[in-house]
């Protein structure tokens, strides 16, 4: 029976490919809502923006490849205001920057230079917590400010994963993680967050915690109890203190926990509507990892390759819908392989709603909430870069470290740390 359903709902949404559906309820817009929902990833040139103002997409990401095609961080931030400019609906345009490897703009000298999380954890570990708490906040109002400065309103960070020591795990590997004891990465995490939402909308990721996984969860997946760790209550303090600390997102990790659910946790009503928005009273935007990774194709029954390149736009959708319904209000379709695939998720959707009142429901919800998110993007205070300035504080907390440790155990926190400082 599960099966046929499966079937059928695939063959709903290829034939809904061929031509635009008719995505109206009771008189309701559906293809609005549903649009707004979709952040999709940001290609340079005039041809994008006529595509963003036709579709009216809720917003953008931008990965380097197209954010560092510009002669300098003044270009980039011209062309970000010009297609802000363009929508008749503001857009969430959103960036990772975590600091290390996850930051999207350090090739422009006029940017400073973030250091890993797990730099910037070592460095905070050596003050008292108030003075701690100072120097994460201020971290955050750095990263907010240039952030802001060159035209984005929300950052995908930090992330607020415990460091479980698993070398396969891209938290562990790239030294994402501030730390390995959770009441210090939720008071280093908060005090970020509170800096950086001074000018954008942070996010605490990859929630319930994500450093226990043993593999890279862009390609693979675990598939059962055997192989899936165990999830450990630890790894939700710093979320918690998070959400205390008044937090405007949270994103979802893409991870198997048995003992909290068997299913994907982009994919678990238990994970997301029971415990974090009921249990932990989370009211903010609830945000999807990319849905691109391969983990997520796993779950749905197809090859991982597959999935990423994006041969299965029928498997994208059914994958759309469950993670809607499970309570995620904003889904990261980023471009891969195949290209973009935020036009046949949508048909999907739209064909969808007919035959499915709860993701119907689900769809009004996360369409409402992010109406009110958007009309908080209110106009700060305009920021300046302070590169000089910036770059003199993250130099003297490496001067600092450097009379503690040696400089081959700083570039095992920050291998690229003496590169820019």
């Amino acid at each position: 029976m599960k099966r046929m359903k499966y079937l059928l709902i695939l063959f709903i949404s290829f034939t809904g490919f061929s031509k635009q559906p008719f995505c109206s309820i009771e008189g309701q817009n559906y293809k609005e809502k549903i649009s707004q929902m979709f952040i999709v990833t940001y290609k340079r040139g005039s041809e994008f923006k006529k595509y963003m103002k036709r579709e009216r997409f809720g917003g953008i990401i931008g990965f380097s490849y197209d954010l560092t095609k510009f002669k300098n961080i003044t270009s980039l931030k011209n062309e970000l205001e010009s297609l802000q400019a363009s929508t008749s609906v503001p857009m969430f345009m959103t960036i990772d920057q975590e600091g290390g490897l996850v930051q999207r703009l350090k090739k422009y000298k006029e940017m400073t230079y973030v250091p890993t999380a797990k730099f910037i954890g070592k460095f905070l570990d050596q003050h008292t917590l108030e003075n701690a708490k100072m120097h994460a906040f201020r971290i955050g109002e750095i990263m907010g400010s240039e952030l802001r400065y060159v035209g984005f309103n929300w950052n995908f960070g930090p992330a607020l994963d415990l460091d479980h020591n698993e070398p396969k795990n891209p938290i562990s590997k790239y030294q994402r993680a501030y730390s390995s004891i959770a009441y210090r990465v939720s008071e280093y995490g908060s005090s970020i967050i509170q800096g950086m939402e001074k000018y954008v909308f942070a996010t605490a990721k990859h929630f319930p915690g994500q450093g226990l996984t043993k593999i890279d969860n862009h390609h693979r997946s675990c598939l059962n109890s055997g192989t899936c760790p165990s999830f450990q209550m630890d790894d939700l303090i710093p979320f918690k203190k998070a959400i205390s600390s008044n937090v405007s997102t949270v994103m979802i990790g893409h991870m198997i926990y048995p003992n909290l659910d068997k299913k994907l946790s982009t994919f678990s009503d238990k994970i997301i509507n029971q415990i974090l928005k009921s249990k932990m009273n989370f009211k903010g935007l609830v945000v999807s990892d990319d849905f691109t990774m391969g983990v997520l194709g796993i779950a749905a029954g197809v090859k991982s390759k597959v999935f990423r390149m994006g041969t299965a736009p029928g498997v994208i959708g059914l994958a759309a819908s469950k993670a809607i319904k499970a309570g995620i209000n904003v889904l990261v379709l980023s471009e891969f392989g195949k290209g973009r695939r935020e036009v046949y998720v949508r048909n999907y959707l739209c064909n969808a709603i007919k035959y499915d009142p709860a993701l119907r429901k689900s769809i009004d919800e996360s369409y409402n909430l992010i109406k009110e998110y958007k009309s908080k993007m209110t106009k700060v205070a305009p920021t300046v870069l302070t590169k000089k300035q910036n770059a003199s504080y993250f130099k003297s907390m490496l001067k600092s470290l450097e009379k503690k440790l040696s400089r081959s155990e700083i570039e095992k926190l920050d291998k690229k740390i003496y590169r820019y400082y």
